[in-house]
């Protein structure tokens, strides 16, 4: 099955970089672009080796968006006769080629790449920052110390709160010695702790997420404050992470919340409430998907909590 989806994306790809396709793409450039992307990044996931003159030749697309998505699957197949091929992307004229070309590097062992990211952890353009940080988890815990030295340094909230979402893996160990952290507190989840009081929403936000999946109860006091927070996503991530800490404290405003007349509302306690497995809520939830003047985002949230549920609407859905 692996080898049959691998050549179908491999054909859909060939597809989109044939010269007819490229000049269609004119009508339909950024529907094209998304095509690319999504069939590279499918062949960075697939695994199978056989995908790599595919990437390579998107690796020489006018797309930016593909040429990264093309550097990062090289990385994810783990040929090392990529390398040259990567090295030539570091000088690409966009940052996104030329950090995830890095970054693949980095998977296939080239021993400079490192320095070169650090480069961009390091650089005065906040856009670059945010955009090495990002993805860094899939390394495991090799640059958590970095990571972990730059939230004490970084002052743009929008970097800081891609660094909190690479602490959001509690499998994850550390090593490091951090100089904030307490005996017996992994240093990220302490991290996580302070960021639920930052000013900037977006760090708050990230902290709730964050603090669920590492599956910290001894937070829950602190998370249901958030649910009064001033940002209606701080509130949503709040409430999101309760119910998966199992907090069933939180019932009462999930309820209170699938009558509310904002859909990012009512969907947050709907995917609250499967997450608690609270089968009472699939006849609303059902409701909720054929209503028809609901929005995409809201049936499809509502879906998504349908099926986590898999409850007596499941077959429907179906």
């Amino acid at each position: 099955m692996k080898r049959i989806i691998a050549l179908a994306f491999t054909f859909v790809f060939i597809l989109s970089f044939s010269p007819a396709a490229e000049a269609s793409s004119q009508s339909k450039p950024y529907a094209k672009v998304l095509v690319y992307s999504m069939a590279v990044d499918a062949l960075g996931k697939i695994g199978d080796k056989r995908a790599k003159q595919c990437l390579l030749e998107a690796l020489k697309s006018r797309h930016f968006f593909a040429r990264a998505y093309a550097a990062k699957a090289l990385g994810r197949l783990g040929d090392k006769s990529a390398i040259p091929f990567l090295k030539q992307l570091i000088n690409d004229k966009h940052y996104v080629v030329r950090i995830a070309a890095v970054k693949s590097l980095i998977m296939l062992g080239d021993a400079d790449a490192e320095k070169i990211l650090l480069g961009f952890l390091y650089n005065n353009n906040e856009a670059i920052r945010a955009t090495a940080v990002s993805g860094l988890d899939e390394f495991g815990a090799k640059f958590a110390p970095t990571l972990l030295r730059l939230l004490t340094e970084e002052k743009d909230p929008v970097v800081r709160s891609k660094i909190i979402e690479q602490f959001n893996d509690e499998e994850l160990p550390v090593t490091a010695i951090y100089e904030k952290s307490k005996p017996g507190i992994d240093p990220r989840l302490q991290a996580l702790r302070e960021a639920l009081n930052d000013k900037n929403w977006e760090i708050r936000q990230a902290a709730c997420y964050g603090i669920a999946l590492f599956k910290d109860k001894k937070s829950i006091p602190q998370l249901i404050k958030k649910l009064k927070d001033d940002n209606i996503y701080v509130r949503v991530a709040a409430k999101i992470s309760l119910s998966k800490l199992g907090d069933k404290s939180v019932n009462k405003l999930l309820w209170e919340d699938i009558e509310n007349k904002n859909p990012i509302l009512r969907v947050s306690s709907f995917i609250a409430l499967a997450n608690l497995k609270d089968v009472k809520a699939i006849p609303v939830i059902l409701k909720e998907i054929m209503k028809p003047k609901n929005s995409l985002h809201a049936r499809k949230g509502s879906v998504r909590a349908l099926m986590m549920l898999k409850g007596p609407g499941y077959e429907i859905l179906d």
